[in-house]
């Protein structure tokens, strides 16, 4: 996803199935971003990861649903287990239908930006597992952890992507 992210920043003028053209600039300009083709591969990307997090959602929460039911009946507190699974598969599903925006990120050329979005939901996430555990919240502590490390990363790598594509596309200031 990065690399054929690159094709229309780097100005291409279509997405080949193989190889790449040259980008067409003028004399010896540099080529420009090519705004209407990376955003239709935002808007198909989206469409392909929305429907891949909704089968993958469905089926983890009927068959998973089903086996973790199984699974926890004999412990002495099953309803929390089961409270764990949902949120978990609500993480799930919001990792997989967002997990597009640090691909995109990476191919802009904003690699290290990427990483260091990653790593502030990873700090998100080990503070609400050590904050959760310290509280009392048990397994509900790392599956929270979980869903708001997908949900920060996830949105701060959108954000970042977003902000860099209109900040470029309208020119300076």
């Amino acid at each position: 996803m990065s690399r054929v992210t690159a094709y229309p920043w780097a100005g291409a003028a279509e997405i080949q199935a193989t190889g790449v053209q040259p980008a067409r600039a003028p004399h010896d300009a540099l080529p420009t971003p090519n705004y209407r083709l990376l955003a239709d591969l935002v808007k198909t990307m989206q469409l392909y990861y929305r429907g891949i997090g909704l089968v993958v959602t469905v089926l983890m929460g009927v068959f998973g649903t089903l086996w973790i039911m199984h699974k926890a009946q004999g412990l002495p507190n099953p309803h929390a287990v089961l409270w764990a699974w949902l949120l978990f598969l609500a993480g799930i599903f919001v990792n997989i239908t967002s997990g597009m925006w640090h691909p995109l990120l990476s191919g802009i050329n904003e690699v290290r930006l990427n990483q260091q979005v990653f790593v502030c939901g990873l700090v998100v996430n080990y503070l609400t597992m050590i904050i959760g555990l310290l509280l009392g919240a048990g397994l509900l502590a790392p599956v929270a952890g979980f869903f708001l490390m997908g949900a920060v990363s996830r949105s701060g790598a959108r954000w970042k992507f977003n902000q860099f594509t209109r900040a470029k596309e309208s020119g300076p200031n």
